[in-house]
């Protein structure tokens, strides 16, 4: 569980996080979209009533199809880890596979690269490894 997110917070959106994910799986897409709007509801509601967490930005980054509004999701979550002194480097990541999707590679390589530094220096194994396939795919290309 991310440093700082209250349990039943992390548990709630953990719960909506896999309830879209089985629903991609399936290729569901009208579970996929109620899900997601249920999980962007919680965690919007939980910001509105004054409980700001990077965590809730980053999950709505990763679960948000937009491009752009995924990178908003992100910038904020920078801006309120940076706050809080939380740790960024799963942003930091997340932003760079967003823009190896889009094909940006420079800035896919400018995110990765940070996220990567800050994951070692966090000892985050998972995330040293997402960023570093990450870069792989993008050396490949």
């Amino acid at each position: 569980m991310p440093t700082g997110v209250p349990e039943e917070v992390y548990d709630e959106v953990y719960r909506l996080a896999m309830l879209i994910t089985e629903s991609v799986a399936e290729a569901d897409e009208e579970a996929e979209e109620f899900y997601y709007e249920q999980l962007r509801s919680y965690c919007l509601n939980e910001i509105d009533s004054g409980r700001e967490l990077a965590f809730l930005w980053e999950t709505l980054g990763d679960f948000t199809r937009d491009h752009e509004t995924a990178m908003k999701y992100y910038e904020r979550a920078l801006e309120v880890a940076e706050r809080n002194v939380a740790p960024s480097h799963s942003i930091l990541i997340s932003m760079g596979e967003r823009y190896l999707q889009e094909g940006r590679r420079d800035l896919a390589k400018e995110y990765l690269t940070a996220g990567l530094k800050q994951a070692f220096y966090a000892e985050d194994g998972e995330m040293i490894a997402r960023a570093d396939e990450a870069l792989h795919r993008l050396s490949d290309n």
